[in-house]
């Protein structure tokens, strides 16, 4: 079921890469009410805890895409592999792809559907929901490394940086052993499921959303991702060397940055304060790392009483919103 969050932009489904003969979708929305001329974009990744979920699943904040539509923006929604059958650093290829994907199609879909329109790339807002907020943040701390490498000079950087309740700390104990949640309305993974699933999945298996997968099935492997504490280890599973190990955990990656000189944008982090689902000392413990090794870049880290997904029917005029879309309003180069 689509959100009516979603109902007020035209959407149009294109595949930005094809990997094991298998199209990753990505949802191109346009405002209704948008005239021709040259716009921002929005990147929104959805959650699902990197297990479950698609582009235009129900779980969003509202409030995203009420502030694109009413700035106005274009708005990707993209699906990206999914764990176990894939892992962080084929995330990490799907942002490469994406990001290039922009660059060299976007234009070309968007003539095509509203002459006119037009993408400013040096407007750029990334945002992502729980495990969207992984997603998110790994691209930004990509595309950090990658023009830092190629000399690029922030011609089409990222301008900020906005998270819901976010997966960052999966080093954090949390994420890596057996936890003792109350799950009533999740399945119950029977023992040895797990392990006989990935025994059983066929070589080059890419899942990209949920769909193609029976949806029970999918849940009892997000229930037991979560209950035994298997985000860590699926995170690198198949992976060999150190470098790429490292490379799907965000804390690392963002501790590449500053030794490679990198820089990251603006941050608006939001979380509720007894989230039981996404710990909410992860996304302390990167608000801290943020001031140690960034101290120049502002993040506005917004804890407010809730629990996971404490904002799904906030408005923007929210007054907790409103002050973080101000502060995203103000940062340089954010409007045109």
């Amino acid at each position: 079921m689509v959100h009516k969050a979603f109902h007020p932009f035209d959407i149009t489904d294109v595949a930005y890469k094809t990997v094991q003969n298998h199209e990753v979708l990505t949802s191109i929305l346009i405002p209704k009410t948008i005239t021709p001329g040259k716009y921002p974009l929005g990147i929104r990744f959805h959650g699902g805890s990197l297990v479950h979920g698609s582009r235009l699943c129900e779980w969003v904040s509202p409030w995203v895409l009420s502030f694109a539509h009413s700035t106005p923006a274009i708005v990707l929604c993209p699906d990206y592999q999914l764990l176990p059958e894939s892992n962080g650093i084929a995330i990490l290829s799907d942002l490469r792809d994406l990001w290039a994907w922009i660059h060299s199609s976007l234009a070309t879909h968007l003539h095509a559907l509203r002459p006119g329109l037009e993408i400013d790339l040096s407007r750029v807002l990334v945002t992502g929901e729980s495990a969207g907020g992984y997603v998110a943040t790994q691209l930004v701390l990509q595309r950090a490394l990658t023009e830092r490498a190629e000399g690029e000079g922030g011609v089409c950087s990222i301008k900020a940086l906005v998270l819901h309740y976010p997966m960052l700390d999966l080093s954090a104990p949390w994420y890596n052993t057996p936890q003792p949640l109350s799950m009533p309305s999740w399945p119950t993974p029977a023992p040895g499921a797990v392990e006989t699933w990935l025994r059983d999945l066929p070589d080059g298996l890419v899942i990209s959303a949920s769909d193609p997968v029976p949806e029970e099935k999918r849940r009892v492997m997000m229930a037991a991702m979560w209950l035994q504490g298997l985000c860590g280890k699926w995170l690198v599973r198949g992976v060999d060397t150190k470098e790429e190990r490292e490379a799907a955990f965000p804390f690392k990656m963002l501790e590449r940055v500053k030794r490679e000189a990198g820089s990251v944008p603006p941050v608006l982090v939001v979380h509720g304060k007894e989230d039981d689902l996404v710990p909410v000392e992860g996304t302390e413990h990167f608000v801290q790392l943020m001031g140690r090794l960034f101290p120049d870049t502002p993040v506005v880290a917004k804890f407010e009483p809730g629990g996971h997904g404490f904002d799904d029917d906030f408005t923007v005029d929210v007054p907790v919103i409103r002050e973080g879309l101000n502060f995203i309003d103000q940062i340089p180069g954010k409007k045109g």
